[in-house]
């Protein structure tokens, strides 16, 4: 079975051949002069500036659906990140196999950019957070059913209960990256770094790959940026 991603992938080498539709904002200077709908999302994957995808996001959630197939293409490493996250629940959980998360991502996928998603720094890991919530969602309600059919999970190797305290832990790191940038003790690129490879779990090399950069620069920056984090907690 191929997973739903890598259909994605096969599907967008035709669709990102279509010129961007003229019914586009002439105006928005996101999206003005991107001839085609695979340069949109090559701009939008970058990550250096998200103007682009906030701008793609915003028609997607206006019912666009050229703008909401091409918001999906541009967020799939965030969605399989999300996806990747959850793979211990895979077998015993809710998931018989990875294609069968992986599907349940994608469809996330589809929801939270149909639903819209407010304009901010970071729009791709708040996707991605938002996917992750979706499938956390799915896990609670495989344990709530199995709990009724009289089956616990105690001998479970990744135990349900512990999913609360992970988001926990992941809404205060995220808030202290955020408080880092707000305060001046990180760029905001580097708190952009350290939310996506420390706290929402892309590793290095799919982030380098999401901006365009060298694994190193980036496990470089990570680096400075904990540093910076480390030194003024202290």
């Amino acid at each position: 079975m191929t997973s739903v991603f890598a259909l994605l992938d096969a599907e967008w080498r035709t669709l990102g051949r279509r010129p961007a539709p003229e019914g586009w904002p002439v105006g928005c200077r996101s999206l003005g002069g991107l001839p085609r709908l695979a340069t949109v999302v090559d701009a939008c994957r970058r990550g250096d500036d998200p103007r682009p995808l906030v701008a793609l996001l915003s028609l997607a959630a206006a019912g666009d659906a050229v703008a909401c197939r091409a918001a999906v293409q541009a967020l799939v490493p965030a969605a399989a990140g999300a996806a990747a996250r959850m793979a211990g629940y895979v077998g015993w959980g809710p998931w018989p196999t990875r294609d069968d998360l992986d599907g349940d991502a994608a469809g996330a996928l589809v929801e939270v950019v149909a639903a819209g998603v407010p304009a901010g720094a970071w729009p791709a890991a708040m996707v991605g957070s938002r996917v992750r919530d979706r499938l956390r969602a799915t896990v609670r309600r495989h344990a709530r059913h199995r709990r009724r059919e009289g089956s616990g999970l105690g001998a479970a190797p990744s135990p349900v209960a512990r999913l609360d305290d992970a988001r926990c832990a992941e809404e205060r790191a995220g808030d202290v990256v955020v408080a880092a940038v707000r305060d001046g003790v990180l760029t905001a690129a580097g708190g952009q770094t350290v939310l996506a490879t420390s706290v929402y779990g892309w590793s290095p090399a799919e982030f380098a790959a999401l901006t365009g950069r060298d694994v190193r620069a980036v496990r470089t920056h990570r680096l400075r940026a904990t540093r910076a984090l480390a030194l003024a907690a202290a």
